[in-house]
């Protein structure tokens, strides 16, 4: 099993379910809670901080010298591993601040705002017909943006991929992610991206897989920006315990091989939340 912290096993629901539920933490503890114990979950950010058998499951990955790419500081790359995890990487944040700043900007004004095919789930909220609409920044429609798609556009309702529903792939973005890759000895030429976003703390992403695409040999790129989460991947059933890690802004999570077919989500957590302060607005 992936990293068995707490014995849900015998329960009624699916074991995954119930990691879920232990770290689905409320933005805000209340007096008398007790707080959620934190100490299992692996914290990439600063390796020696682990506990000991936190420690034990960190393998780290050997990455090519003398890459260089203008997405990132390639310089400061370094790439872990989890043990019982296999084809799942983890690079800690590699961008300045300003960079950070460049790729908020693209996701939020270009990406989602300028996307000429402009695909949201804020699609319809003005017209009630899924035509293009949204021109410009509307602070009103902060709360409720959740994702946006750019690429080929993943269809929910039939969880598919189609030409029908294509739209052109940012250079820039394509790159960014085919050199993250590359600094783990995969190989991507992206074509499909999902902007996931979480403007409120109790937002989450429950346990999914990411199992709709033709080449599933090929590896998912995830890149983050914002306050700290927990992110929990476990096997290829919901019956498999998952392991926990945090994911601050900037940090990267590639998931190929085996972990490719794995569920996965993601839970807010305000913790450490002055980690992201990159002095903007």
């Amino acid at each position: 099993e992936f990293g068995e912290i707490r014995d849900f096993h015998g329960t009624e629901q699916n074991v995954f379910r119930e990691y879920e539920k232990f770290y689905r933490i409320p933005p805000q503890q209340k007096k008398k809670q007790k707080a959620t114990d934190l100490s299992d979950v692996i914290d990439f950010s600063n390796i020696e901080a682990n506990t000991a058998k936190n420690k034990s499951l960190i393998i780290e990955i050997e990455t090519p010298r003398g890459f260089h790419s203008g997405q990132y500081d390639a310089t400061k790359v370094k790439a872990y591993s989890i043990q019982n995890v296999p084809g799942l990487c983890f690079i800690p944040n590699p961008f300045t601040p300003d960079q950070q700043r460049f790729w908020i900007q693209r996701i939020l004004q270009d990406f989602t705002v300028g996307n000429p095919t402009n695909v949201s789930n804020l699609q319809k909220i003005e017209t009630g017909q899924p035509e293009v609409f949204w021109t410009e920044w509307k602070s009103d429609y902060k709360a409720a943006l959740r994702w946006a798609t750019v690429g080929y556009h993943f269809q929910w309702s039939h969880r598919l991929y189609s030409d029908a529903h294509r739209g052109e792939f940012p250079k820039d973005l394509g790159e960014l992610c085919s050199d993250l890759a590359h600094h783990v000895g995969l190989d991507i030429i992206p074509e499909a991206a999902t902007l996931n976003f979480y403007p409120n703390p109790k937002q989450s992403m429950s346990g999914h897989r990411d199992d709709a695409e033709d080449d599933m040999s090929k590896p998912i790129v995830s890149i983050s920006f914002g306050n700290s989460v927990i992110f929990l991947i476990g096997g290829k059933t919901r019956d498999v315990a998952p392991v926990a890690f945090f994911i601050r802004s900037g940090d990267v999570v590639i998931m190929g091989g085996e972990s490719r077919e794995c569920y996965h989500g993601i839970f807010k957590l305000k913790v450490r939340a002055d980690d992201f302060n990159l002095n903007s607005n």
